[in-house]
């Protein structure tokens, strides 16, 4: 293994651990999904609360795309939303969009989206904060 492979390999296991520690802070104080996707939205870290939402362990979702578990109706707002928000601000408005759970059951979700960047400042991650909304009345 090259040095610089062993480096990235490094940095990101410390990214991990960090978001590790982040979302298990922000779960006990908000109790909302949180979610960690690479910029091709493939799922690479979610806490508990967002496992139990849609009904996935962890490895499940290590297979699944943040894409995949939206309705198609969703699609071209969330990448509106990214490229016109999350790619030039860097996160995006709280907005209401729907999941889709393990067992195929659509529910309503409000969710928010923020661009974490590596330390020369590229695109890393997707990091989503979502709270199933299917109880609040008026929905």
């Amino acid at each position: 293994m090259t040095d610089e492979l062993a480096q990235v390999k490094e940095r990101l296991a410390l990214s991990r651990d960090k978001f590790h520690t982040l979302t298990m802070a922000l779960a006990r104080t908000l109790g909302e999904g949180i979610v960690l996707c690479a910029m091709d939205g493939k799922v690479v870290q979610a806490n508990q609360a967002y496992q139990d939402m849609l009904g996935y362990s962890l490895k499940q979702l290590h297979k699944k795309t943040y894409q995949e578990l939206t309705p198609a109706k969703w699609r071209d707002l969330e990448d509106k939303l990214r490229e016109e928000q999350v790619m030039q601000k860097g996160w995006c408005e709280v907005y209401e969009k729907e999941y889709i759970k393990s067992d195929g059951t659509v529910f309503p979700v409000r969710t928010q989206a923020w661009l974490v960047r590596d330390e020369s400042g590229r695109p890393l991650y997707l990091l989503g904060i979502v709270r199933d909304i299917s109880g609040e009345a008026g929905v």
